[in-house]
């Protein structure tokens, strides 16, 4: 039975029309000139339920029930998840939750000195949020971390952000099917239970302080820090400062360090790395750009032209997305990269060539994440730096030992480290994964993060633009499903709109925003076809 409200009977004689439909609705049912129409509620069709047992749900077909949803982290990932979540989906009770008493993640907590994007910034930033205001092809740390506050205040994710909470623990209650998380208020020092029907896990990989398992750590009378903990207050200046580590962060550190007046620089290194020419030169020499430095004029060209600036955005993606057959073993590409950055490296360390020779690796360029590390290489050189090889052995009050029993005395000691899927879909894919990067540069004879023993567990098994095609949209036949009703179609309602019943539009779909226009003759000559993918 129909859930229309009872119109009354009208006489329609031939030779009248002043009981046309447009008169009867308006006349039975005056709501409709404000486009609302109230719920059929006693209609027959929800008083009585069918001999299946089953009776339709009065609620329209829009309706979905309130789910609560919990982000862990407010980093980049976490900021867009609170502009995309309200967004695009409705009844959604949002908390994102960070330790830290200000958004930004990484970019937050890390304030060394030369701490920097080592991509090309305007890579480095939300497609959707351009900044042509970038300082530098490399913008350091405070200036991501304003950015990233910026689009929280420009898209109000702040209301959804509480700062200075850390997640404790968390555990998923299959009675209840949501998840029960443990919080800790820092600033109120209390702990507190919260719970959510889905949790978003957006904290990053690269968060957890790790400390160098050394003897003696704890013994040195001078200054340790921790890049991931920077004391912003120290004064580096004429002081013997010994770095750990040969990370992106060191990378970073060294060359900012070696300028300061009158330090001097005892740099352990025990792992061989590539470093790479910078990301994006050929777009810096087309610019004529002197260093890495953007000039106020360029700036201004940006914000004043916005088509050329989005150009300049397409050229440095397109860059990027050209070189992924640099990953696989054996291609041009690949052995022709390999032996650029062999070249670039020795013309940097000319002045200590025995360096080149050490640091060299025997592994292929990308198999450890690449760092293009403007200066490092020139630091390394100089009079101020001493670049020892020889592996520690402990620590002790006054400096650190290594295994020749040489005693490097030093200031401060700076440690630099860097719904359930179907279990066969999950199986699949790591097999795929399995099968994609053992002909990558990533399976060679290196120490990565991204990787555990001969399983890659941090990157995805193919090109960028492999990525978001797959991900662009879920393959819900790849997902198990428990239903709330044992009618799975009771999701349709009572057969009414939620335009209907609100006073929306109720032609909304003729309204050009809606519309998807065919191209005629020929709908297959679409333009966006012949420039992305035929999937979308």
């Amino acid at each position: 039975m129909s859930a229309i409200p009872n119109l009354p009977e009208q006489d329609h004689h031939p030779s009248s029309r002043e009981h046309d439909l447009d008169t009867v609705l308006s006349t039975s049912i005056p709501q409709l000139a404000t486009k609302r129409i109230d719920s059929p509620t006693n209609t027959a069709s929800f008083a009585n339920p069918s001999s299946s047992g089953f009776a339709l749900h009065d609620t329209v077909i829009e309706n979905q029930r309130p789910i609560k949803v919990v982000v862990v982290g407010a980093g980049y990932s976490g900021i867009y998840h609170g502009i995309r979540i309200p967004e695009r989906l409705r009844n959604v009770d949002l908390t994102i939750y960070d330790k830290n008493a200000g958004v930004g993640g990484t970019w937050y907590e890390n304030r060394y000195p030369g701490c920097a994007c080592d991509i090309p910034s305007h890579s480095y930033q939300y497609s959707f949020n351009p900044n042509p205001n970038w300082s530098s092809m490399y913008s350091p740390a405070a200036e991501i971390q304003a950015y990233l506050a910026a689009t929280v205040k420009k898209y109000s994710v702040d209301r959804f952000i509480k700062l200075s909470h850390e997640i404790k623990s968390c555990a998923w209650d299959a009675n209840t099917s949501k998840w029960t998380l443990k919080i800790e208020d820092l600033e109120n020092k209390r702990t507190f239970e919260d719970t959510s029907d889905v949790l978003i896990m957006a904290r990053g990989g690269l968060n957890h302080i790790a400390w160098p398992q050394i003897e003696g750590l704890k013994s040195f009378e001078g200054e340790v820090m921790h890049s991931a903990a920077w004391n912003q207050d120290y004064d580096f200046t004429n002081k013997r400062i010994g770095v750990i580590g040969s990370g992106s962060s060191a990378i970073q550190i060294i060359p900012s360090l070696q300028r300061l007046s009158g330090t001097n620089l005892s740099c352990f290194i025990r792992s061989r790395t590539w470093i790479s020419p910078p990301f994006g030169q050929a777009i810096q020499d087309k610019l004529k750009m002197d260093g890495f430095k953007f000039s106020e004029e360029q700036k201004k060209k940006f914000r004043d032209d916005p088509e050329g600036f989005h150009k300049f955005r397409m050229e440095i993606e397109e860059g990027g997305n050209e070189i992924h057959s640099l990953t696989i073993m054996g291609t041009d590409m690949q052995k022709g990269a390999q032996q650029h950055f062999e070249e670039n490296m020795k013309n940097r360390l000319q002045k200590k060539p025995e360096i080149y020779d050490w640091l060299k690796p025997s592994f292929a360029p990308g198999c450890r994440r690449l760092t293009p590390g403007p200066g490092f290489l020139e630091a390394l050189v100089e009079d101020n730096v001493d670049f020892i090889r020889t592996p520690i052995t402990k620590i002790e009050p006054k400096g650190i030992v290594t295994e020749d029993g040489t005693l490097h005395e030093i200031d401060v000691l700076e440690n630099i480290k860097s719904m359930t899927v179907k279990a066969g879909r999950v199986r699949d894919f790591l097999s795929y994964s399995d099968e994609y990067f053992k002909n990558t540069v990533f399976m060679d004879d290196c120490k990565s993060w991204y990787r555990k023993g001969d399983t890659i567990v941090g990157l995805w098994p193919g090109s960028t633009l492999h990525c978001i095609e797959a991900l662009r949209s879920p393959r819900w036949e790849d997902f198990e499903y428990e239903y709330g009703e044992e009618n799975q179609m009771a999701w349709l309602g009572n057969g009414w709109s939620t335009n209907q019943l609100e006073g929306r539009d109720l032609a909304y779909y003729l309204l050009p925003q809606f519309q998807q226009v065919p191209t005629s003759p020929l709908p297959e000559e679409n333009t966006e076809f012949k420039i992305r993918a035929y999937s979308q």
